[in-house]
């Protein structure tokens, strides 16, 4: 089979259920998305599994232990449970807001969300 590679389209999926991906990554630090984009970009910031996607693009996925050692190499706090209402809070209070939809996108979640933190696009567009 001279010219052709056998590829193995769907295991990656098996390799990935229990890491961790880029977009999750970011959510679990106190760090923009550009930023992280860029220490993988620049090497500072080494992914545990590469999936490429095309010529052009890789998924990138880690394991727990290396978003923990890199929070902590790049002083960036981690988001957790306990204190993911004060973060939010806190980029609420420092967010610039001049000529915002923001504000009443927050006020109108904060009025319909239920115990199960799920707001209904409906109603928030309605409010």
């Amino acid at each position: 089979m001279a010219g052709y590679e056998l590829s193995d389209l769907f295991n990656w999926q098996d390799e990935v259920k229990d890491l961790i991906s880029q977009l999750e990554f970011v959510r679990m630090v106190d760090v923009q998305a550009e930023t992280i984009e860029r220490y993988i970009r620049e090497g500072r910031v080494l992914p545990d599994l590469e999936v490429p996607l095309g010529d052009r693009r890789n998924f990138k996925y880690f394991i727990e232990e290396t978003v923990i050692k890199f929070a902590s190499q790049f002083g960036w706090d981690l988001i957790t449970a306990a204190n993911m209402k004060d973060k939010f809070m806190a980029m609420v209070k420092a967010m610039g807001m001049t000529f915002s939809y923001k504000p009443v996108l927050l006020k109108a979640m904060l009025e319909h969300v239920p115990e199960n933190g799920k707001v209904r696009i409906a109603d928030i567009v309605d409010y």
